[in-house]
Protein backbone atom coordinates (compact mmCIF):
# COMPACT_ATOMS: atom_id res chain seq x y z
CA UNK A 1 0.00 0.00 0.00
CA UNK A 2 1.07 3.62 -0.91
CA UNK A 3 1.85 6.19 1.89
CA UNK A 4 -0.54 8.09 0.68
CA UNK A 5 -3.33 5.42 0.73
CA UNK A 6 -2.43 4.63 3.93
CA UNK A 7 -3.04 8.34 5.07
CA UNK A 8 -6.77 8.81 3.05
CA UNK A 9 -7.70 5.69 4.69
CA UNK A 10 -7.45 6.93 8.37
CA UNK A 11 -10.19 8.76 8.17
CA UNK A 12 -12.16 5.69 9.00
CA UNK A 13 -11.35 5.07 12.39
CA UNK A 14 -11.48 1.35 12.30
CA UNK A 15 -8.76 1.18 9.28
CA UNK A 16 -7.16 4.10 11.42
CA UNK A 17 -6.72 1.30 14.61
CA UNK A 18 -6.22 -1.78 12.17
CA UNK A 19 -3.12 0.41 10.15
CA UNK A 20 -1.84 1.26 13.64
CA UNK A 21 -1.93 -2.39 14.80
CA UNK A 22 0.11 -3.18 11.85
CA UNK A 23 2.67 -1.19 12.72
CA UNK A 24 3.58 -3.47 14.92
CA UNK A 25 4.22 -1.13 17.77
CA UNK A 26 2.24 -1.79 20.36
CA UNK A 27 3.34 1.03 22.35
CA UNK A 28 3.17 3.68 20.04
CA UNK A 29 -0.49 2.74 19.09
CA UNK A 30 -1.02 3.38 23.01
CA UNK A 31 1.00 6.70 22.80
CA UNK A 32 -1.24 7.98 19.65
CA UNK A 33 -4.04 6.95 21.15
CA UNK A 34 -3.02 8.96 24.65
CA UNK A 35 -1.80 12.14 22.21
CA UNK A 36 -5.07 12.25 20.09
CA UNK A 37 -7.20 12.05 23.34
CA UNK A 38 -5.13 14.77 24.88
CA UNK A 39 -6.02 16.70 21.41
CA UNK A 40 -9.57 15.67 21.46
CA UNK A 41 -8.53 13.94 18.11
CA UNK A 42 -9.35 10.59 16.70
CA UNK A 43 -6.59 8.07 16.43
CA UNK A 44 -6.53 8.52 12.60
CA UNK A 45 -7.03 12.02 12.63
CA UNK A 46 -4.19 12.54 15.03
CA UNK A 47 -2.29 10.31 12.48
CA UNK A 48 -3.12 12.41 9.39
CA UNK A 49 -2.15 15.21 11.17
CA UNK A 50 1.19 14.13 12.10
CA UNK A 51 2.39 13.67 8.93
CA UNK A 52 0.87 16.83 8.31
CA UNK A 53 3.36 18.23 11.18
CA UNK A 54 5.97 16.17 9.89
CA UNK A 55 6.07 17.22 6.54
CA UNK A 56 5.61 21.50 7.80
CA UNK A 57 8.34 21.09 11.02
CA UNK A 58 11.03 18.14 10.27
CA UNK A 59 14.36 19.21 9.52
CA UNK A 60 17.19 17.51 7.06
CA UNK A 61 17.96 15.27 9.66
CA UNK A 62 14.43 13.99 10.29
CA UNK A 63 13.99 13.69 6.62
CA UNK A 64 17.20 11.63 6.06
CA UNK A 65 15.97 9.56 9.16
CA UNK A 66 12.55 8.94 7.28
CA UNK A 67 14.18 8.12 3.87
CA UNK A 68 16.39 5.50 5.37
CA UNK A 69 13.46 4.11 7.62
CA UNK A 70 11.36 3.76 4.28
CA UNK A 71 14.54 2.35 2.52
CA UNK A 72 15.49 -0.55 4.44
CA UNK A 73 12.08 -1.49 5.74
CA UNK A 74 9.92 -3.92 3.33
CA UNK A 75 7.16 -1.97 4.16
CA UNK A 76 7.62 1.31 2.95
CA UNK A 77 4.54 3.26 4.19
CA UNK A 78 4.41 1.89 7.53
CA UNK A 79 7.58 2.46 8.21
CA UNK A 80 7.29 6.27 7.01
CA UNK A 81 3.99 6.53 9.07
CA UNK A 82 5.86 5.12 12.12
CA UNK A 83 9.10 7.72 11.69
CA UNK A 84 6.33 10.32 11.09
CA UNK A 85 3.73 9.82 14.35
CA UNK A 86 6.91 8.90 16.21
CA UNK A 87 8.64 12.55 15.29
CA UNK A 88 4.68 13.86 16.24
CA UNK A 89 4.94 11.81 19.32
CA UNK A 90 7.96 13.69 20.24
CA UNK A 91 7.51 16.89 19.64
CA UNK A 92 4.40 17.06 21.56
CA UNK A 93 4.38 20.00 24.02
CA UNK A 94 3.50 17.52 26.70
CA UNK A 95 6.58 15.05 26.02
CA UNK A 96 8.80 17.48 26.43
CA UNK A 97 7.66 18.96 29.69
CA UNK A 98 7.32 14.94 30.87
CA UNK A 99 11.02 15.15 30.74
CA UNK A 100 13.30 15.06 33.82
CA UNK A 101 16.68 15.05 31.80
CA UNK A 102 16.19 18.81 30.87
CA UNK A 103 17.19 18.06 27.13
CA UNK A 104 13.64 19.04 25.99
CA UNK A 105 12.79 16.06 23.94
CA UNK A 106 16.30 15.27 22.05
CA UNK A 107 16.98 12.04 24.22
CA UNK A 108 14.56 10.45 22.43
Amino acid sequence: MLLGDVITALDDEVVASEVLVLCGDLGLMASVAQAASSRGETKGRYAQAAVRRFADGADEEDWFALLNAVGRDPEPASAALVTMLRWALSNEPSAAADLTCGCGGSCR
